[in-house]
């Protein structure tokens, strides 16, 4: 228990370093040394996207925009330097280009710079053009590659068509390889080698096989290029093909596009492949990445020498398992990437040559997207980009997270959609998701750099937040023991005494008719009177036997008082001890009924008044808060929101309790209007549904021409809640709840049509002689109850020129009758 301000500000002290602490914890454990800043983000179209690529590798991108016109299918070419922003050229094509990676960018003639070699097709025929993106030539327009057979489909699904230029006969010249994957149409998929001079396919491979990906390698090394790729089981054509896609194999074709090497069966439907080639010691290691789909064995690395024997094997035994990979190089040190995915965990392993495990880390994360080893940074050190769940990740090859936020992260299989050279040398990347692309770059990240700063400011501002709030919350609570005081007070006949029975605070009427002595502060109470009286007896109870808990007793006759009540509420700190006690006397007439109601309207709208400004300021410089924190890039940020969000609950919570109040004084008047009563029953009924079915039902009657209402809609069904409440809690589990309209005519002169909304149960019922205390403020027949509610109720009925009316049976139930007028339209 503390005894001083000072140990208040002490305990504040060691708090907010205990904050700063954690503060300084959470910066470590969850921020990063970099920020990912989105440069530009633009929103695709099937019609309309862009493709940056440094073509001459001058430092200076080129945005390339194909748009395809919707009613003729005619794509159009734009091109731009993104930094200066500049017209390049513009192009003209016949036919339709599709977004799925059927362009791709070599040096066709030599010199040096990137050429655009675009695939487009229509109907029946797959074209090829070849773009010079700097002089503005044309070197090949739209040349007919391949045409489909007639006698099949008449629907040519082509959805990739990938391809490389290679001088696959060692004569200087360039050919064209194209690799194309379609779903069910034939051609089916597979390769072939365009010759530009003889304008004709010289060689051809053409099967059901899905490739999942090719390298072009001398592997064998006779010199002649052979192409290596592994295959993936969709299951779109009939097995019984001799290369079907229902199996899943390591390919080997030479440059005349011969079968020279087929593997065993790798995996079956549905089941994928992936390969990487790496050099080791001027000889090719082929590592395959298999996904065997059966109960012995799940994904496996097989590594294979140039004579295609096996090496080397790592086996991952959990069938569930997952596994992508990629080579890259590290001091000219050949390593091997591989992603790991087992149902929510995802791990990154890197092997050396000898898939021997150099790094492991792991992560949780659902999804990994094509993770790609890229220089961003212009410090000459790889890392590695992917996208994990919602999420864009920057990681080095300590497989450290750099950076993590939450940007549109599927990153594209072609290399144009990343690593992009900038005008300002610094490296760019692109990724997408769904139709929105983003242009981004790497950034130091403000807090990391400056994390012991920050956590040394943390301590300043947290001591001095925890302050604010305890001048704010001790303000309240004055207020909020001195509003509970005045609550259903007739002429303040109060009396405060402290813990000891000593005379602080009390009003001189009252205090008159104690005794005729010179009455004064610091005097006892129980010296003042006669130890005859009920007044002495409950104060000598609360103070030699120190009450935590309001007691009272009816008074008859006594103090001037004809009739009434004496209570004694014992008032405690923050901390929870009684530090005094106030006595209140209770006289029940009309007149001063009204008195009290007048002295509670004007206090409770200047507290009211008084606590909504601080509570605003809060709430703004929370909101504040929230919204710098939001601006910088920290993970776990919810952390710190959970906080800011439980302290903006809190005072939400107090400005409430303003609320009741200023409704229980009248201060907000009710908004008339109609109100239809089935509506707003079923309305509120829904809010008790929990409690509905086990025990306790509930029937609905609304009687004829009794559906309309003159009254707030918000204050009837805050009236309902009252009762419904009341009526849950006297059935204890067991029971049901009646609620019915009726008209009723010329009731008491509220008005010639009234409406009688009729509460009933079959409960416990209310003993005759608490009837007639029901509705008063702080009278309660639960334990736990604040006696607040059957007094609002009865308030809201008569601010809305109703009435209620009760009849209470023990052990049969109780009745609740509240007339409003009628509603005509």
């Amino acid at each position: 228990m503390l005894k001083s301000y000072r140990s208040v500000k002490i305990l504040f002290i060691v708090i907010s370093l205990c904050l700063s602490l954690a503060t300084l914890v959470l910066l470590l454990l969850y921020s990063f040394p970099y920020r990912i800043v989105v440069d530009e983000k633009q929103v695709l179209s099937d019609t309309r996207f862009n493709i940056y690529i440094d073509a001459d590798e001058d430092g200076i991108s080129e945005r390339i925009t194909p748009y395809i016109h919707t009613l003729t299918d005619l794509t159009y070419i734009t091109l731009n330097s993104v930094e200066p922003k500049n017209d390049i050229g513009a192009y003209h094509l016949k036919r339709k280009i599709s977004k799925t990676a059927q362009l791709f960018f070599d040096d066709y003639n030599g010199d040096k710079i990137r050429d655009l070699i675009i695939y487009t097709i229509n109907l029946d025929t797959l074209f090829v053009s070849i773009l010079d993106i700097k002089k503005e030539y044309e070197y090949v327009d739209e040349l007919p590659l391949i045409v489909r057979e007639p006698l099949f489909n008449k629907q040519w699904d082509i959805n990739k068509a990938n391809g490389n230029l290679y001088d696959f006969d060692n004569d200087g010249r360039l050919e064209l390889l194209t690799y194309i994957q379609t779903a069910h149409s034939v051609p089916m998929r597979g390769f072939i080698i365009y010759d530009f001079e003889e304008n004709k396919i010289t060689n051809q491979f053409l099967t059901a096989q899905a490739v999942t990906n090719y390298y072009i390698n001398d592997f064998n090394n006779d010199s002649n290029p052979e192409i290596l790729y592994t295959t993936t089981a969709p299951g779109n054509f009939d097995k019984n093909l001799r290369h079907n896609d229902w199996e899943t194999r390591f390919m080997i074709l030479n440059s005349k596009l011969e079968l020279i090497y087929e593997s065993e069966v790798l995996g079956v439907y549905p089941s994928s492949t992936g390969l990487s080639i790496i050099d080791i010691e001027n000889e090719p290691r082929i590592f395959i990445t298999a996904h065997q789909n059966n109960k012995d064995e799940g994904a496996s690395i097989l590594v294979l020498n140039n004579n295609l024997e096996v090496i080397n094997k790592v086996t991952f035994s959990n069938e569930s398992i997952s596994v992508s990979t990629f080579s890259f190089k590290i001091n000219n040190e050949e390593r091997l990437l591989a992603v790991i995915s087992d149902n929510d965990k995802r791990i990154f392993r890197i092997y050396d040559k000898n898939l021997q495990i150099l790094k492991e880390k792991e992560f949780d994360g659902s999804l990994i997207i094509s993770t790609k080893s890229y220089f961003l940074n212009n410090d000459d050190k790889l890392y590695f980009i992917g996208g994990m769940d919602d999420n864009l990740f920057i990681m080095n090859t300590e497989l450290e997270l750099l950076a993590l936020d939450e940007i549109p992260a599927e990153l594209i299989d072609d290399d144009y959609y990343l690593s992009i050279g900038y005008a300002n040398n610094t490296n760019h990347f692109l990724t997408r998701k769904n139709n929105i692309q983003t242009y981004s770059h790497l950034e130091s990240s403000f807090i990391h750099s400056y994390i012991i700063p920050i956590s040394m400011l943390s301590f300043p501002v947290f001591y001095f937040l925890l302050l604010f709030f305890n001048s704010i919350v001790h303000y309240v609570k004055k207020y909020s023991d001195s509003l509970k005081y005045l609550i259903n007070q007739e002429n303040n006949n109060v009396i405060l005494i402290d813990h000891e029975g000593i005379l602080k605070e009390y009003n001189p009427q009252i205090i008159s008719r104690l005794s005729s002595d010179n009455n004064k502060t610091g005097d006892s109470i129980l010296t003042k009177i006669p130890k005859n009286t009920v007044l002495y007896r409950l104060a000598y109870d609360a103070i030699h036997n120190r009450i935590t808990k309001p007691i009272s007793e009816p008074i008859y006759n006594e103090l001037g008082i004809s009739e009434g009540e004496l209570s004694v509420t014992p008032l405690k700190s923050m901390l929870g001890y009684v530090y005094a006690y106030l006595i209140r006397f209770e006289d029940r007439t009309k007149v001063i009924q009204h008195e009290r109601n007048l002295i509670w309207a004007s206090t409770a709208q200047k507290i009211a008044h008084d606590i909504k400004t601080p509570l605003s300021i809060i709430q703004l410089n929370l909101s504040s808060l929230k919204a710098r924190i939001e601006q910088e890039f920290i993970v776990k940020k919810r952390d710190y929101f959970s906080d800011i969000e439980m302290i903006q609950d809190e005072i939400k919570r107090i400005t409430r309790l303003t609320k009741d109040f200023l409704k229980f004084s009248n201060l907000e008047k009710p908004n008339f209007q109609a109100v239809e009563l089935k509506e707003i029953i079923e309305s509120t009924k829904n809010n008790f549904s929990s409690y509905f079915g086990n025990g306790i039902s509930i029937e609905i009657d609304i009687g004829k021409n009794a559906e309309y209402i003159l009254a707030d809609p918000n204050q009837i069904e805050q009236l309902l809640q009252i009762f419904i409440e009341n009526a849950i809690d006297a059935l204890n589990g067991n029971g049901t709840i009646r609620i019915k309209t009726e008209v009723v005519i010329n009731y008491n002169n509220l008005s010639k049509e009234s409406v009688c909304i009729c509460i009933s149960d079959n409960g416990s019922g209310i003993e005759e002689e608490k009837v007639a205390r029901i509705f008063e403020p702080y009278f309660t027949t639960k334990i736990e109850g604040t006696g607040l509610g059957l007094a609002i109720a009865n308030k809201i009925a008569m601010d809305n020129k109703g009435r209620v009316e009760v009849e209470s049976e023990p052990g049969k139930g109780t009745i609740f009758k509240v007339i409003f007028p009628k509603f005509t339209f």
